[in-house]
Order: structure tokens, then sequence, then C-alpha cells
């Protein structure tokens, strides 16, 4: 039986899509409307490319799929909330590869190595606005005309920055 609210359907709506991860993790929790509407799951860390003993590990709400895996690795449209690590890997588009299973990103620690990503991706991963630590690490920005993308251009991204490396 669906659950029933006192309150107009654009107001759920509102709510949904006012709240950050945090919220809607708390909504998922105590209320089954919401994931029944909106079934994305959420990811507190992401992390790919991993070189070690896991092939794909779960803990709590974290993943590490290692790189070789990422093919068979199939939950779609899931939320990343805190954290995004990709390292240790030998595919240079790894990221750009993954970024379409994500439906949303609101990041505060991303630590990237060895990765082309084009300018659009990287507004996708720090879109929200919340980066507060960034680690690049031979990461290749480009323009659509495969120009790099000026450092000015990253940091006007990052108003909340407080590491950067």
């Amino acid at each position: 039986m669906a659950q029933k609210f006192p309150f107009l359907p654009n107001l759920m709506s509102y709510i949904w899509k006012s709240s950050n991860g945090e919220i809607r993790q708390k909504l998922f929790q105590t209320c089954k409307y919401f994931f029944s509407k909106h079934p994305t799951p959420i990811c507190y860390k992401l992390a790919l490319g991993y070189n070690d003993r896991y092939v794909e590990y779960y803990h709590q709400q974290s993943v590490i799929v290692k790189c070789n895996y990422l093919l068979k690795f199939r939950v779609e449209r899931f939320h990343v909330t805190t954290s995004l690590c990709v390292r240790d890997s030998y595919l240079l588009n790894l990221l750009s590869s993954f970024i379409s299973q994500i439906y949303k990103c609101d990041v505060k620690f991303i630590e990237i190595w060895n990765q082309y990503l084009s300018f659009n991706e990287l507004k996708f991963l720090m879109g929200s606005k919340n980066v507060e630590e960034l680690i690049f690490n031979d990461v290749h920005i480009l323009n659509v005309d495969n120009s790099p993308v000026p450092l000015e251009d990253v940091l006007a991204m990052t108003p909340k920055i407080q590491i950067i490396k």
C-alpha cells in the first residue's frame, strides 16, 4: 500500500530537489516513499582503479572498484556525496567512461591521478561547488578544441577550497 501524506505532491518534490546527499539518505531511512519515487543509491565514497586485493568492495556506503572490473560493475544512476578518488589506473579515460553512471555528484574531496577529463566532465564533478580538497596528479583537463583549461577556470568552480595539490 502506498504512503499517503497530508502534503501536496509539489511539496514532496521540493523537499527532494532541495536536499543534499546526507538529507536524502535520512529520507530513504525514514520514508519508503522517497526511494520508491527516486531509486537512486547514495554512495559516500567512490574509489576507482585501486590495485588492491578487492575486485569490488562495499563497506557501508562506500564502493571501491578495480579498473579491470569496471566493465562488469553495473550500478547506474547513483549519487556520490562526499569523496571521489581515482588512482592506480592504467586507463587514462577511466573516469570519463564512468561518469555516465553517476546521477549526481556533491563531493567535498576529490583525488584524481593520471586521467584526461573534459571541462564539462569536471563541471559535473564539481558542480555543487562544495569541493574543499582537490588533489590532481597528472590530470589533463581539456576544452572542446583539446586546448588545456587554465587553472583559474578550475579554481572558479571551487569557492570553498581549502587544500589544493
